[in-house]
């Protein structure tokens, strides 16, 4: 749908971050991760595709800053919609059809892929819808409750796990809570996978990524941001450390350390972003990835839905780059990911932005 994209509220800090991890994520690591089959680049190939269950790499981080960075934009809509007069009733309407609208999505695209109906309440889009709407009602608390209420709900995702442990303890991959509970309700068998209970854990990246919002949206100086940022990095890197031993870090199970690992790394992201673009003034780097950063959904529905076919369509042209040897993979996966870039871009000079 047509919308402003010179509205004053905007933070390039947070369009162009949004537009690097959706960049990261469309690409593959930016083609590193295409290179997994070639002995002499899997070691940082496979920084690009998931753990089997415990440990931090890259690619652990993508799907959470993408999380983290819609957080991040709801302090400006609502700010927004206050501007037009809305209501609570408004906003509240407003992020239950937003919340279900993601939901739908996350499921059209589990089906498309499953070539068949299939429901997975785990899919990315449908642990968004559902964290989403739970971050705009804690947002709705008094400043000094909803941390309280981000730590509960950490809580309770921790204790779900220790209460109720599998027969290799309480992560245990296969017969984690998690699996059992997706199993008896939803009838799905997915051990060793997420779960949807991580919507517990991800609704806390979402609440991180509002705050963050908050704050550079505020009256503060620009100095005073990048010092709370910073600050805030460095103390979710400490927290982190502290419980990794008695939490493992599963992106799987959305644990209580992985959920202050990539806020810290996520948060150092957008601190570095705001100083380059923002404190800085360095607006024309910025560019490339504002234009990613303002369809963000739009790439991600791309990525999803058409990217095996850009692919083979677009080998017919290249020969898949076969010229270049063991780096083909690479420049074949950057050349479809410049396609749809393009897109966005040719959507962006039309001031065409899609919501959802």
């Amino acid at each position: 749908m047509p919308a402003d994209s010179s509205s004053p509220q905007r933070c390039v800090a947070l369009d162009s971050m949004r537009g690097f991890v959706m960049l990261v994520l469309a690409s593959g690591g930016f083609g590193l991760g295409a290179l997994i089959k070639e002995p002499r680049f899997q070691s940082v190939a496979s920084q690009f595709h998931h753990v089997k269950w415990e440990g931090l790499i890259i690619w652990e981080l993508i799907m959470p800053s993408f999380m983290f960075m819609v957080g991040a934009s709801l302090p400006f809509a609502l700010a927004r919609r206050a501007a037009l007069g809305a209501t609570f009733g408004d906003n509240l309407r407003h992020a239950a059809l937003r919340a279900f609208k993601l939901i739908l999505l996350g499921q059209f695209l589990t089906t498309l892929h499953a070539g068949r109906w299939r429901h997975e309440p785990y899919e990315t889009l449908t642990q968004l819808g559902l964290s989403y709407f739970c971050c705009f009602l804690i947002l709705q608390l008094r400043a000094r409750w909803q941390p309280v209420a981000a730590a509960a709900l950490m809580l309770v995702n921790w204790g779900l796990y220790v209460l109720f442990p599998g027969s290799a303890g309480p992560f245990s991959p296969g017969d984690n809570i998690g699996v059992v509970i997706d199993k008896a309700v939803f009838g799905l068998n997915h051990a060793g996978s997420w779960a949807t209970i991580n919507f517990l854990g991800s609704t806390v990246t979402v609440l991180a990524g509002a705050w963050t919002g908050k704050l550079l949206l505020g009256p503060t100086t620009q100095a005073d941001k990048l010092r709370v940022l910073l600050g805030a990095a460095l103390g979710c890197l400490g927290a982190a450390i502290a419980l990794a031993t008695l939490n493992p870090i599963i992106h799987k199970a959305w644990t209580v350390s992985f959920t202050f690992w990539h806020t810290a790394f996520v948060v150092l992201g957008v601190a570095m972003f705001f100083w380059f673009f923002d404190l800085r003034g360095w607006r024309r780097p910025a560019f490339p990835l504002v234009v990613v950063g303002m369809n963000s959904i739009f790439i991600y529905m791309l990525m999803q839905m058409l990217r095996g076919w850009l692919d083979r369509s677009l080998a017919a042209f290249t020969g898949r780059f076969q010229f270049l040897g063991a780096i083909a993979p690479a420049a074949q996966a950057l050349a479809v990911t410049l396609i749809m870039w393009y897109a966005c871009y040719w959507l962006y000079r039309r001031k065409i932005f899609f919501k959802v």
